[in-house]
């Protein structure tokens, strides 16, 4: 199954947060090859070690020759009950150079439409601002 389809938020199911059954096992993962993306993983957290992530992004770009962005995905973590797929931010990506106009887009998507709860309205700049640092890597990486 796509992993997409393997977690599930509180408002599905308040008590399990996947789809597997009661004795179902994970017994392999693929990951399909992307020879020409380039990734980054960056944690915001308050310590330098041994430490959960306040926010994090994985982020994949593929760009063509002329240094177009192809493809794109963000994946937030830290933010939400499971891992957050960013579609705005890769939306604001698809179709442009990776320059700061296109991160700051990004940036701005990945976190369009966030709800704050009482306690972190502080994740929605950290999770904006660590999306930003991750596509500034890739572009100059």
């Amino acid at each position: 199954m796509p992993i997409g389809e393997l977690f599930v938020g509180p408002r599905v199911d308040p008590h399990n947060e996947h789809v597997l059954a009661h004795g179902e096992v994970i017994t392999g993962i693929a990951v399909p090859a992307c020879d020409d993306a380039v990734s980054v993983f960056l944690k915001a957290r308050e310590r330098t070690a041994w430490d959960f992530a306040l926010a994090s992004v994985s982020a994949v770009v593929s760009r063509d020759s002329a240094g177009t962005v192809t493809r794109a995905k963000v994946v937030l973590g830290g933010v939400a009950p499971n891992a957050w797929v960013a579609r705005g931010a890769a939306d604001a990506l698809v179709g442009r150079p990776l320059d700061e106009s296109a991160i700051r887009d990004a940036a701005e998507g990945a976190v369009a439409g966030a709800r704050a709860l009482r306690a972190n309205a502080y994740k929605i700049d950290l999770a904006r601002n660590v999306v930003a640092e991750a596509l500034r890597s890739i572009a100059t990486g």
